[in-house]
Formats: structure tokens, C-alpha cells, sequence
């Protein structure tokens, strides 16, 4: 057999079912990073505590799709969104802290 000149990328054969979140955003992965099963390319578990945004408290509640919804790529696919950017309380939540404003008397 002769591999010399073979795709070396799983992209170079593969679709990108994530329309591209982690190779445009930071930090970058490879597919490898989290799908380390090369036979059914599945992802054990996924563990939220190695990311930017622990699940703790109430958040551990919360379905995932809540935060990663399907979302339509740049390649027409809907897939979850998982780069979402959003990591203050105040992008899903009101602020208790500065209620709304009553109207006059």
C-alpha cells in the first residue's frame, strides 16, 4: 500500500458537520480533540468544567440545546451552535440589580 500523498485531514475526506465553529473561533480544535473514538466518532462524554463556562449551580439544569441551538452554517447545514459566545450573566438574563424604571404617577 502507498499512503504518500493521502489526506491528512479528516475535513479532506470528511464533511464538517460543525459549518467550521472550531477552526474560525478560539481555540482552535481538531476534530480528534473531542471525537477520540476513530471507530464510531463519538464523544464519550463531554465534560463543560474543561471549558470557558463551568455548568454549576442551576446552569447543570438546563438542557443543552437551550444554549446550542440548531443554527444554519455557512454551508447550509443546521447544526448546534456550540461557540456562543455569550459569557455574562446579563447576555441570557435580566439584571435583578437594576429593575425596570415604574412609570410616573
Amino acid at each position: 500500500m502507498v499512503f504518500a500523498g493521502s489526506a491528512q485531514q479528516c475535513t479532506d475526506c470528511h464533511a464538517d458537520r460543525h459549518e467550521g465553529q472550531f477552526q474560525t473561533t478560539e481555540p482552535r480544535l481538531h476534530c480528534g480533540d473531542c471525537h477520540k473514538d476513530s471507530v464510531s466518532f463519538k464523544i464519550a462524554r463531554f465534560d463543560h468544567t474543561k471549558t470557558r463556562f463551568a455548568l454549576d449551580g442551576r446552569h447543570q439544569e438546563v438542557a443543552c440545546a437551550r444554549c446550542h441551538p440548531d443554527r444554519v452554517g455557512p454551508q447550509g447545514k443546521a447544526t448546534p451552535f456550540y461557540r456562543v459566545g455569550r459569557m455574562a450573566c446579563e447576555d441570557c438574563h435580566k439584571n435583578p440589580h437594576n429593575p425596570t424604571p415604574r412609570s410616573a404617577p
